[in-house]
């Protein structure tokens, strides 16, 4: 192999490995990336948790609810809950508005 072969190798082979320098700043990018899914992660684990506290919350006031009224606390379709006392149909001429 000649002086030249050499240093055309020498340099292919330079090009084909990242510099300490890049390599360090890539090393502390996936540290930093890797640090913010942790964040992330903990943050939708306390949103699920109080979530799933709110909850408990509503399904308890939704039962105090129903044994105050009698009424089913009955979500609709739409996830809101029903009124609490029945729509009264109003006749034309007995009710002002």
């Amino acid at each position: 192999m000649t002086a030249t072969h050499r240093m055309v190798m020498a340099a292919l082979i330079a090009s084909l490995i990242p510099s300490t320098a890049r390599a360090q700043a890539q090393a502390a990018d996936i540290r930093e990336l890797v640090s913010t899914v942790v964040a992330e992660r903990a943050q939708i684990d306390e949103l699920k948790a109080e979530l799933a506290r709110q909850g408990a919350v509503l399904e308890e006031v939704m039962r105090r609810l129903e044994n105050v009224t009698s009424l089913p606390a009955v979500t609709n379709a739409q996830g809101g809950t029903p009124p609490l006392a029945p729509e009264i149909p109003r006749r034309l001429g007995c009710i002002s508005t």
